[in-house]
């Protein structure tokens, strides 16, 4: 018999789903201002006056020119760590899923 090939359209849209998070994300922590690596909120600056770094700004270059912040502030902190393994522990586990199915299909 033959069977027609279907599309992951379920991925795809997780995939989807899930990057939309991290835009929603980004919209909250700039709607109240929550002090986030990348993010520079000044103190004294007009309502959504915000510096976001783009492809065509270093991340670096703010650091350098404020030489007088001491080293202990420039580090990353130890919770954002954490914060970023929570994708990657599900990510992981996605693969970890896939591949134990894939070896329960038949070869065609």
């Amino acid at each position: 018999t033959v069977e027609l090939f279907q599309k992951p359209l379920f991925q795809t849209f997780g995939m989807f789903i899930g990057m939309m998070f991290g835009l929603i994300m980004h919209w909250f922590v700039l709607a109240f201002k929550i002090s986030f690596p990348g993010y520079d909120f000044d103190q004294d600056a007009d309502e959504g006056d915000v510096e976001i770094p783009t492809e065509k700004t270093s991340l670096t270059s703010k650091m350098k020119a404020e030489s007088n912040v001491d080293n202990a502030s420039k580090e990353i902190p130890l919770w954002m760590y954490f914060f970023l393994a929570i994708p990657a522990i599900f990510d992981l586990a996605a693969t970890a899923l896939c591949m134990m199915g894939l070896q329960y299909l038949d070869v065609s």
